[in-house]
């Protein structure tokens, strides 16, 4: 089936429902972005660092439970095995994980994945990433606005029908 595309707007039946599915996508994006400015870490890094937070945590609960419990644990033993925790969790996780290993690579799955309304504007933020061979902060945003006004026009939602119908 071949999609009709009116000014950059595809016709294939799009309405409030997919716009409010595909909006969560591009808070989504806009949220990597910020992330890739103001992080120096990636995301696999960041959620290792987490598993092993948890997993330490875990395990000085469990101490702190039997030290409750009456059972004699040496400081010592419960740090030290506290700690290889988080090291083996974290060694783990960053090993095994699934997860991008910078927020340009999360962004650019991001990107490919998603399903754009305003076609032109999705080709020509292709064209610009392809010509300067990055992924540019200020176009990616650019193209958000303009993926959310081709959302609004393709579900009616920007319509203002109060002005338009007022008489003076």
């Amino acid at each position: 089936m071949k999609t009709e595309i009116v000014n950059g707007i595809s016709k294939e039946g799009e309405n409030a429902a997919s716009g409010k599915k595909r909006l969560p996508e591009l808070r989504a994006i806009e949220w990597t972005l910020q992330q890739r400015d103001v992080s120096n870490i990636g995301p696999r890094v960041f959620y290792s660092k987490l598993y092993g937070i948890l997993t330490c945590g875990s395990a000085a609960f469990g101490f702190f439970a039997l030290y409750k419990a009456g059972f004699d644990i040496s400081p010592a033993v419960a740090c030290g095995v506290t700690f290889a925790s988080y090291v083996l969790a974290y060694k783990l996780s960053c090993r095994y994980s699934s997860h991008p290993w910078t927020y340009t690579e999360k962004l650019d799955a991001q990107l490919a994945k998603y399903n754009p309304v305003g076609k032109e504007a999705y080709r020509d933020l292709q064209v610009i990433t392809k010509e300067t061979g990055r992924l540019d902060t200020d176009n990616i945003h650019k193209w958000v606005e303009l993926e959310r006004r081709a959302i609004q026009l393709a579900s009616g939602a920007s319509r203002p029908q109060g002005f338009i119908d007022k008489i003076i």
